[in-house]
């Protein structure tokens, strides 16, 4: 099993929330320069030679519109195209465990999936929900709304401290080093005693792999693929582990929040399905 290679690592580099073509269509299909992946073979390869072990690819739930991206994406086509261009592929409930190469140039990598709320309150995040995990929201929903739909010990962090989530995230969508944003969620993880988890956010293929946290393979445990899902989330709740933090720079700055946002007419879209 591909789990049990990732358990001989020496240390794995986690990255909980970022985005891919598919994983986020939305936003992509409103773009003019594009974002993302639009197959799983270019994304197993940026991310094997990104340097990270394992990756939440996150859809965004929209009211009203299919948020089950990452599980159409990962069907049974793109499992078959990735499996011709050399890939070894196990395909699970939470995870596309998948491998590439011999000795020391094998690569082994997980994917899994991450759901991102645009509640009332804030943006949160729920890590780690199984691969075809759908919700369903009519309108603007609340944080306890949300909340209520997830019941698999998901890692829930939000932009913001609330003793609803279990952790504050921080992420290198927001930009500079010393984002006010940034700067006052690690305050008020570290206020509140909750851990502080980095993601990356990434909307762009060279985001990925800027920004993970560092944990330990000694401390996770292998036995199914749940159990090292939950095993990820107890370390992190266990706030002991170390982190590497790389704001985007500039240019995908100007991609990311004026050609998405304006061009791409991003947020006129959520606008619009909000009414």
């Amino acid at each position: 099993m591909l789990l049990e290679e990732i358990a001989k690592k020496e240390t794995i580099r986690f990255d909980p929330h970022s985005h891919g073509q598919t994983g986020d269509k939305y936003r992509s299909k409103n773009s003019l320069l594009g974002e993302g992946f639009s197959k799983l073979t270019d994304l197993l390869e940026r991310v094997a030679n990104s340097g990270l072990d394992i990756i939440y690819i996150t859809d965004t739930v929209v009211p009203n519109k299919d948020n089950q991206r990452f599980a159409n994406w990962t069907n049974q086509e793109q499992i078959q195209k990735a499996v011709e261009d050399g890939w070894e592929i196990e395909l699970g409930n939470y995870y596309v465990f998948a491998a590439k190469g011999q000795g020391e140039n094998r690569k082994v990598i997980a994917l899994g999936h991450s759901v991102e709320f645009e509640s009332k309150e804030m943006h949160f995040v729920a890590a780690g929900v199984k691969r075809d995990s759908k919700y369903e929201f009519s309108k603007k929903f609340s944080l306890d709304e949300a909340i209520v739909k997830l019941n698999d010990n998901e890692l829930t962090m939000g932009e913001k401290y609330s003793k609803k989530l279990k952790a504050v995230q921080v992420d290198s969508n927001f930009y500079l080093p010393f984002s006010i944003r940034s700067w006052m969620a690690k305050r008020n993880g570290r206020k509140n005693k909750v851990p502080v988890v980095y993601s990356g956010d990434g909307h762009h293929p060279k985001d990925i792999g800027n920004t993970y946290n560092i944990l330990n393979p000694k401390n996770l445990k292998y036995n199914s693929e749940k159990t090292f899902r939950d095993s990820i989330n107890s370390e992190i709740m266990k706030n002991e582990f170390s982190h590497h933090y790389s704001p985007i720079p500039p240019w995908r700055i100007f991609h990311h929040v004026f050609m998405m946002g304006v061009f791409g007419a991003r947020n006129l879209y959520r606008k619009i399905l909000r009414k």
